[in-house]
């Protein structure tokens, strides 16, 4: 059984596997996941009364989507568990966000290659976050610039390299335990 010290925050890029790698780990490990866009709804829920899920939550009003962001960080921090987060692509470029989590979690990246991430999210459309004129283009700035923030943030870096979830939490795991942030 893993023994963490600090919560875990998951981040990387869009279609990176952060989800069904924390989902794998909790597995692993027994420790409670959680997505910050499931968060993100329910909280929205809360305060409006209307279900809406992240993506329309977002393409509702992308300049208001980060204050939804920064509430559900709030809201996690708040809660002091040893918990596994999966953070929403974007959350890194989120500063509120970003400074509420970053002394209270650990943050580890899930790097996947550019080629593999763009074919992943174009499978299923365009997405709101893309220009739709020029998807590759606008993507591979957007790699570029959030791959960077990735690497300034957080303390554990993984390559995914295509593999299978497991593999990349058990290197998380290992990474934690080298790291001391678990035994």
């Amino acid at each position: 059984m893993l023994k963490l010290f600090k919560p875990l925050l998951i981040t990387g890029m869009k279609h990176s596997g952060k989800t069904t790698t924390g989902k794998t780990l909790s597995r692993m490990t027994g420790i409670r996941f959680l997505d910050i866009d499931d968060l993100i709804e329910e909280l929205y829920f809360e305060k409006t009364g209307n279900r809406k899920t992240f993506r329309e939550i977002y393409r509702e009003a992308p300049e208001n989507f980060k204050k939804h962001e920064a509430g559900a960080a709030e809201v996690l921090v708040n809660r002091k568990q040893i918990l596994i987060a999966a953070a929403g692509g974007g959350l890194c470029a989120n500063e509120d966000a970003v400074k509420i989590l970053k002394d209270e979690f650990v943050f580890i990246c899930i790097n996947e290659k550019k080629e593999v991430l763009l074919q992943r999210i174009l499978a299923g459309g365009i997405p709101a976050f893309l220009d739709p004129d020029n998807p590759e283009e606008h993507f591979s700035r957007l790699y570029d610039e959030r791959t960077a923030i990735y690497h300034s943030l957080c303390r554990i870096s993984i390559e995914a390299e295509e593999r299978h979830p497991e593999d990349i939490a058990e290197d998380i795991i290992e990474s934690l335990k080298e790291h001391g942030y678990a035994r």
